[in-house]
């Protein structure tokens, strides 16, 4: 059996960031470093048989490199979601989601609804909410504005406070491949 290694969850959740950015975007200069890395890779060949040759050895090094990033993000991923279960994130993501839905909502009410203006030209007033009902609304959208922040806090405490097991591969790959320090 291997040995784990314990890190923040917080930690986790950055980790799966940057492979999730990795894996989104490879970059060229991994490429390119896995290029260099190839000994005695050039460009310019003699026969298209050489050209292959060394072509196929960083395509092999570079699909490995991905493909093992995708199986770390993927490990990663189903250890954070069996954490957010086990802590109860999950159930704090999916209200913080409706906290912010509400907050939008809100938001679009308070900047679509305004109170009855007053037109000197024509003498009359445009339609309007009454004065009471747009505080209402301000009022609900600080108290939205502030579980938001309350369930955002409760989510980082969880996550700054507690660990998550990786197996000791994992964490040597993440570190070697600058996932990690």
């Amino acid at each position: 059996m291997s040995k784990t290694v314990s890190i923040t969850a917080l930690k986790a959740r950055r980790t799966l960031s940057a492979l999730k950015k990795f894996l989104k975007a490879p970059t060229d200069r991994t490429y390119a470093r896995l290029s260099r890395s190839n000994e005695g890779l050039s460009f310019i060949y003699e026969t298209k048989h050489e050209a292959f040759s060394d072509a196929h050895l960083v395509a092999e090094k570079y699909q490995k490199e991905l493909l093992d990033a995708n199986n770390a993000y993927y490990e990663i991923r189903s250890i954070v979601d069996t954490f957010n279960q086990e802590h109860g994130i999950s159930a704090l993501q999916n209200q913080l989601a409706k906290t912010k839905a509400e907050a939008l909502i809100l938001k679009h009410l308070s900047s679509k609804f305004k109170q009855p203006q007053f037109s000197a030209t024509n003498n009359k007033f445009a339609s309007g909410v009454s004065e009471d009902y747009s505080k209402d609304i301000e009022k609900r959208l600080q108290k939205a504005n502030l579980k938001e922040q309350d369930i955002t806090d409760k989510c980082t405490l969880i996550n700054a406070s507690n660990t998550l097991e990786f197996s000791e591969e994992l964490i040597d790959f993440l570190k070697k491949n600058d996932f990690m320090n």
